[in-house]
């Protein structure tokens, strides 16, 4: 699956539905700080990420 047909699967899912589906199937957590916002506002962001430091 690609990133463009990831974001379509996932445009209409918020947060807690993801969150609560990751809880139910056993798998681990890993969620952006609560501070963390989109720059453009109402964007939205879904597909594969790989961990970094700053």
């Amino acid at each position: 699956m690609n990133n463009y047909e990831l974001a379509n699967a996932f445009k209409d899912l918020s947060t807690p539905l993801l969150a609560d589906a990751c809880v139910r199937l056993g798998f681990p957590l890993r969620l952006a700080p609560p501070g963390i916002r989109a720059l453009i506002s109402g964007s939205r962001v879904a597909g594969n990420v790989l961990p970094t430091r700053h």
